[in-house]
């Protein structure tokens, strides 16, 4: 950023400006693989690996009061040590439907203290994530700017039955409940591999 600003005020020519981003990017590789021999020093030495990355997850739609919650469950009980799950949405609810609270404490799921989360005030800064799911629009609408390091996704997932209380509601809420665990389980897969907990 202060590159950026440094190049819009044009106090230092625009070359001088890229040959410290050189730089930069060159004293950032130096320090990835400072790490990495660390690293095998450790595993030489002691023989023992280092812990495996556990990743940032945030799902994010209009309200966090339905489908993200779900799937904030989903990830902390069926990968609690792979990953740390959140949710949010950029206008969030005021509270959550008890129906929907029902039938996640049915399939083990039990969500008495969760509430409706704003993007903007989420557990950890946007840049923290590994990983930002949008299970609803477009989530880099309403974020200031994109991360660099962060993976944007967009799952195509049903948004939910409009009335929780209708004749095919458990219908609807099983099928998205099941389309969660599978991609979920994908991503989790793709990120840390077949041993996956």
């Amino acid at each position: 950023t202060d590159l950026l600003n440094e190049g819009e005020k044009g106090t230092r020519p625009l070359r001088d400006l890229f040959a410290l981003l050189i730089v930069f990017n060159r004293l950032a590789r130096i320090a990835d693989q400072s790490k990495n021999i660390c690293e095998d020093t450790l595993f030489t030495v002691t023989g023992e690996t280092k812990q495996p990355k556990v990743y940032k997850i945030l799902f994010v739609d209009e309200k966090n009061d339905g489908v993200t919650q779900i799937a904030e469950a989903i990830g902390h009980k069926a990968f609690p040590d792979s990953g740390e799950f959140d949710s949010a949405g950029w206008n969030p609810a005021e509270n959550i439907d008890p129906a929907l609270l029902g039938f996640m404490e049915r399939r083990g799921h039990a969500l008495d203290s969760v509430v409706a989360s704003s993007l903007m005030s989420t557990a950890h800064e946007i840049s923290d994530y590994h990983v930002i799911i949008s299970l609803g629009g477009n989530v880099l609408d309403h974020i200031a700017a994109a991360p660099f390091h962060t993976i944007f996704l967009s799952w195509d997932i049903a948004p939910g039955p409009a009335d929780l209380e209708s004749n095919n509601a458990e219908k609807e809420l099983e099928d998205i409940y099941n389309e969660l665990v599978r991609q979920i389980s994908n991503l989790m897969i793709a990120l840390r591999g077949e041993n996956v907990d």
